[in-house]
């Protein structure tokens, strides 16, 4: 786990600890909104995630609270954006990356450089889950 608030040294074992990862998915929080299309990302958190993709390994950002961290960082492989901080949609996140919801949506701006208004995707879940929620 990386967190903006870790020292160097904590921040660096860290991404130490990711070489031996076939993936890596990084949350990115837009707690504060300034202007459209902000994507100020607090302390060496930009610089860590620019030397994640440019590494080997596929790297998926969750843009939670923002769509427009996918312009900041061009080289994604694979980019979900969620435009709610709640705990609801970051459990709907985490569920749908492990296939036990369906992943669809459009959004409804323009990200520059990136994508169009209206561009969208649909996945259907990959795991069957009981009605209590369990597998």
């Amino acid at each position: 786990v990386l967190d903006p608030g870790m020292n160097t040294q904590d921040r660096d074992r860290a991404m130490d600890g990711l070489a031996g990862c076939s993936v890596n998915v990084v949350a990115a929080y837009a707690t504060r909104f300034g202007k459209p299309g902000d994507t100020a990302l607090p302390g060496e958190f930009p610089r860590v995630l620019t030397n994640l993709l440019a590494a080997k390994t596929p790297v998926v950002l969750l843009g939670i609270g923002s769509p427009y961290f996918a312009r900041a960082f061009g080289s994604i492989d694979t980019y979900l954006a969620s435009f709610s901080t709640s705990s609801s949609s970051e459990t709907a996140i985490v569920r749908a990356l492990f296939g036990e919801i369906a992943i669809s949506g459009k959004l409804p701006v323009t990200i520059p450089g990136f994508s169009a208004y209206g561009d969208g995707i649909a996945v259907a879940a990959t795991t069957k889950m009981n009605a209590g929620g369990s597998k």
